[in-house]
C-alpha cells in the first residue's frame, strides 16, 4: 500500500483515534472517501468504546478492505495521545495524517497538504521531520460555522507561534489539519508518556530538528460539541478574563497542565539532546529552568528566552502557575 516519496500520488496514512465516536463517525468517514487525493489508507484504533463505533469502522473497512486496517491489540484504554502514539507506530507510508473522530475534511485537504509537503521537501529534502498544517473552520455539533478561522477565532498568530520558543509554551498545530512527513513520524513516535497533546509533541519535534509551514486555507470543518477531548473557545476579553477566574478557582488542576509543558519539554532533552542546535539547546536550557525561579524570576527567564503564550492573560496564567 506504500509508495516511493517521488510517486505522482504518494500514499498517506490516516490515523484515526476513535473511543465512542458513533454520533459524528460515519461523516467523517465519508468526507474520507471524498478525498480528491486517493491514495491513501485508513489506520484505525478504538480505545474501548462501548457504542456502535467498532460497527461503522467495520463497515467502512468492508467497502475498503484494501484501504482500511483496524489495529486490534490487547493495550485496552490508552489515552487519546496514546492512542495516536500506537497509530504512529504503526504507520509505514511516505506521509501520515492525524484524524479525529468528529470532524469533517474538505474535499482538498489532503491533496494542499501534500502539495505544500512535496514543496518543502524540494527545499529542505525528506530526510529533515517536515510537517504542514492549516487553519479551520470552526463549527457547531450541526455543521453550522461558529467563526470561518480557527485561527483568528483563538488569536493565534501560526507564523510567530511555529517558532521553537513560542511551541514550548502554546500549540498553534491542530492534529486534524496537519500532514507529517515519514522522517517525522519515525523520530517523533512513541510519544513520550506526559505530554500534553499528540500534535503539541510532533510539533515541537518538527520544530527544534526540522520545519513547519503553516497554510492559511481551511480545510477542516472542526466540530464543537460536549463530549470531545480539545475543543476551540472563543478569545475575547470576556471570555480570556473568564478564563482567568476559571484558573484561579482550579489552581491544581491548572498547575497540572502546565507542570505537563516542562515535562513535555524534558522529554524533548532527554530524547533529542544530542541532536539540537546550539541555540534551541539554549533555549530548553533556559525554559527548564523557570520552574524552580521565583515569580519575579520566571518572568525574566521567560522574556529573556522569549517562552511567553500569545497575549497578556495567557502569558499570565503560563507565569502564575509555573
Amino acid at each position: 500500500m506504500t509508495s516511493l516519496p517521488g510517486a505522482a500520488d504518494p500514499s498517506i496514512d490516516i490515523l484515526l483515534a476513535t473511543y465512542n465516536g458513533a454520533a459524528y463517525l460515519e461523516e467523517q468517514l465519508a468526507s474520507i472517501e471524498g478525498q480528491t487525493h486517493p491514495n491513501w489508507r485508513l489506520i484505525a484504533r478504538d480505545d474501548g468504546s462501548a457504542d456502535g463505533t467498532l460497527d461503522i469502522l467495520a463497515a467502512f473497512r468492508s467497502r475498503h478492505p484494501e484501504k482500511v486496517t483496524i489495529v486490534r491489540d490487547a493495550d485496552g484504554n490508552l489515552g487519546l495521545v496514546q492512542n495516536f502514539s500506537r497509530l504512529m507506530q504503526t504507520s509505514t507510508a511516505p506521509y501520515a495524517a492525524f484524524c479525529d473522530q468528529d470532524d469533517v475534511w474538505l474535499r482538498e485537504k489532503l491533496s494542499l497538504c501534500l502539495k505544500r509537503m512535496r514543496a518543502l521537501e524540494a527545499e529542505h529534502g525528506p530526510d529533515k521531520p517536515l510537517l504542514v498544517f492549516t487553519d479551520l473552520t470552526v463549527v457547531d455539533d450541526g455543521l453550522k460555522v461558529i467563526h470561518p478561522s480557527f485561527w483568528r477565532y483563538q488569536w493565534i498568530e501560526p507564523d510567530k507561534g511555529k517558532a521553537f520558543r513560542c511551541l514550548l509554551v502554546m500549540n498553534v498545530v491542530t492534529g486534524c489539519a496537519s500532514l507529517m512527513n515519514r522522517r517525522l513520524v519515525k523520530v517523533a513516535a512513541p510519544i513520550p508518556i506526559g505530554s500534553r497533546v499528540h500534535d503539541w509533541w510532533t510539533a515541537l519535534v518538527a520544530g527544534s530538528l526540522g520545519v513547519l509551514v503553516s497554510d492559511s486555507e481551511q480545510t477542516v470543518l472542526y466540530r464543537q460539541h460536549r463530549s470531545q477531548n480539545i475543543g476551540a473557545k472563543g478569545q475575547g476579553l470576556l471570555s480570556l478574563l473568564g478564563s482567568l477566574v476559571e484558573v484561579l478557582a482550579n489552581w491544581d488542576k491548572h498547575r497540572s497542565k502546565t507542570a505537563a509543558l516542562f515535562t513535555q519539554a524534558a522529554a524533548l532533552y532527554d530524547r533529542f539532546d544530542a541532536s539540537l542546535s546550539g541555540e534551541n539547546h539554549r533555549i530548553l536550557d533556559h525554559f527548564l529552568s523557570i520552574r524552580s525561579k521565583s515569580f519575579v524570576q520566571r518572568c525574566h527567564h521567560a522574556i529573556h528566552a522569549g517562552c511567553l503564550p500569545k497575549g497578556p492573560l495567557r502569558s499570565l496564567k503560563f507565569l502564575l502557575t509555573s
